[in-house]
């Protein structure tokens, strides 16, 4: 499990969705004991290729890797995303 303080709070980084694009979620959630439930604080959204090389992300480590060295002003609180709104009649 990879850690990252933020705000003087540590939590465990993970990839939470990674698209069919290539954009993924990485999240911050909270450490808790086996068996209880961890909660969602902090996530940052990234394109399938690193901003900085223009190279593809190409695995989960990657994406944590890039998101723990970015300072902390980069890290939204969490949010759902939004329902995808339906297509007009006729439309794709």
């Amino acid at each position: 499990m990879r850690k990252l303080v933020l705000n003087n709070i540590e939590y465990e980084v993970a990839v939470l969705e990674l698209k069919e694009s290539g954009d993924s979620t990485v999240v911050l959630r909270t450490i808790v004991e086996e068996g209880e439930t961890s909660e969602k604080k902090y996530r940052i959204n990234l394109a399938r290729h690193n901003p900085l090389t223009l190279e593809i992300f190409n695995t989960e480590d990657e994406r944590i890797d890039y998101t723990v060295s970015m300072p902390d002003r980069y890290w939204d609180e969490w949010y759902e995303d939004p329902e995808p709104l339906p297509h007009p009649e006729g439309g794709e």
